[in-house]
């Protein structure tokens, strides 16, 4: 029965073929209640063992990437941390009760942390745009606009652009302790992995049918910030009065510059409960008149139903005089680190792109790949806005830990070892001049010309420099041999030690079971 509801399991999260997320846990959560743990990537798909071990809670918490590699999704997810600047500010029971009057097709997942994971689960796969822009959707009309939505990018760049992982549900469901990731369903906790099953299967939504899903909002702003529709329709809190006055000031300005004080006044009265008195009123109407304004899309309550990318496209959404809007339209980055190299991966407007350091850091640099990549020109703006915009993105930057071979080093040492392996060896150190490799003392000597032909027939872009310092780091030495009367300049390394290449041991409670 156990294989049976864990084959089920894996049916539900189907993640991406060639890759997925390991979290190990430590014993020990923080103040706060995250749980830390040491996270890495696996450069390969999710094997039945490690779902095993996720499911009866063995230490390892299983991660998976919901983008497919047709770029297509058989789940989505919302993940409202309890940290950062957009934040679970609810009972998770509050927030499935309002998911629930809402009728959105989101399963309420406990995260390790105690935040909440709101899943989407296809009946088919899912076109990652359509998944994503769904779930950016609902996390705006949940109050919840900026937090992280899996999956986070929509196509890759290449097979080295894995995607982003997030930790699954029902960690530890078949184990003696139970699960304190469970679900929740009208209010109730399912703790019993079978119960779920069967929840979330019902759930499960046709792209179609998830297109055509959404909820009814007041005609007001319609051409302008989606934030300001949604509290128009929802509700505006006291505390939130004053700003969203401000900013429907500053929309009615753009929109009806002649008449722009009675529009205010009268969305006052009709939307604002209480409404502000006229004091303050005619104090926002003054500020507003005396210069330009700009959204103040930062502030709450409007953060918490920012959805940037529709508000950009509204004729009086955010423009790039906004301060808040990107000076470059990237929406989130990927640090991908491996050995002493670093890669970054962008999304932009649904499209990925590999940058470097330089890149990122130059306006002007970025702007180039823009043209050549996307045939898009884009506004640079002062090197120090792009420097805030910059540091805002690496603040909610997801950093992935690269198997070693990713890294232009490791692609080296992945060279050196076939450079070795297709030389026939040498019986002797005469045949060095022959561009073979020979053996002594535990060293293998070769030719440094003899290297570099073969990474040039390779095709593998190199700077001499690098090379020397790659083959000093793994204890290369240079020196003199002398070979049928003549000296010839040679490099050794030692001589690296072989493993057999076998798995690791499943644990032994799965042989039994599989």
């Amino acid at each position: 029965m156990t294989v049976d509801l864990s084959k089920a399991f894996q049916n539900l999260f189907i993640g991406y073929e060639n890759a997925h997320g390991q979290h190990e846990l430590f014993a020990k959560a923080e103040a706060s209640g995250k749980i830390k743990g040491k996270a890495r990537t696996v450069a390969k798909g999710a094997t039945d063992a490690e779902y095993y071990v996720h499911l009866h809670g063995l230490g390892t918490s299983l991660g998976l990437i919901p983008l497919m590699a047709d770029d297509c999704c058989w789940w989505g997810a919302i993940d409202v941390d309890i940290q950062g600047e957009v934040k679970l500010s609810e009972p998770i029971e509050t927030l499935e009760k309002r998911i629930r009057e809402l009728e959105l097709p989101l399963v309420v997942c406990r995260s390790k942390s105690g935040g909440a994971h709101l899943y989407l689960f296809g009946s088919q796969p899912i076109s990652a745009k359509v998944m994503q822009a769904k779930l950016a959707e609902f996390s705006t009309l949940l109050g919840y606009g900026g937090c992280e939505i899996f999956p986070k990018q929509t196509m890759r760049v290449d097979e080295n652009d894995r995607g982003n992982w997030i930790n699954i549900a029902m960690y530890g469901a078949l184990g003696e302790d139970g699960t304190n990731r469970y679900a929740l369903r009208n209010g109730r906790q399912i703790t019993d992995l079978e119960e779920f099953i069967t929840y979330a299967e019902s759930m499960r939504i046709s792209q179609r049918a998830l297109s055509n899903v959404s909820v009814k909002l007041k005609e007001i702003f319609q051409d302008g910030p989606p934030c300001l529709q949604y509290l128009a329709t929802f509700g505006i809190e006291q505390g939130g009065r004053n700003i969203t006055v401000t900013n429907a000031a500053i929309y009615y300005r753009k929109k009806h510059p002649e008449d722009w004080q009675d529009l205010v006044l009268k969305f006052n009265f009709d939307h604002v409960s209480p409404s502000l008195d006229m004091a303050e009123m005619n104090q926002i109407m003054k500020n507003i008149a005396r210069k330009e304004y700009f959204y103040t899309c930062k502030n709450p309550p409007l953060c918490n139903h920012c959805d940037k990318k529709a508000c950009i496209k509204r004729e009086f959404g955010v423009t790039f005089g906004d301060s808040t809007v990107q000076l470059f339209p990237l929406d989130n980055l990927t640090r991908c680190v491996a050995k002493e190299s670093v890669r970054w991966y962008a999304e932009s407007n649904g499209c990925r792109v590999e940058l470097t350091t330089e890149q990122l850091l130059s306006p002007m640099e970025l702007q180039k790949v823009f043209i050549e990549k996307f045939a898009t020109v884009i506004i640079p703006g002062k090197r120090t806005e792009w420097h805030t915009r910059l540091q805002e993105l690496m603040e909610t930057c997801t950093e992935v830990q690269d198997p070693d071979d990713a890294s232009v080093q490791g692609q080296f040492e992945n060279l050196l070892d076939n450079f070795f392996s297709a030389s026939r060896p040498a019986r002797n150190k005469e045949e060095l001049i022959k561009g073979n490799s020979f053996t002594e003392g535990g060293r293998i000597h070769f030719r440094s010309e003899d290297l570099f032909n073969y990474l040039t027939v390779r095709r593998f872009q190199h700077k001499t420099h690098e090379v020397w310092m790659w083959l000093k780091a793994i204890g290369a030495m240079s020196h003199q041999l002398r070979i049928k009367g003549k000296m010839i300049r040679v490099w050794s390394i030692p001589e690296p030690e072989r493993f057999d290449g076998s798995d690791l041991a499943m644990p032994s409670q799965l042989v039994g079971e599989l």
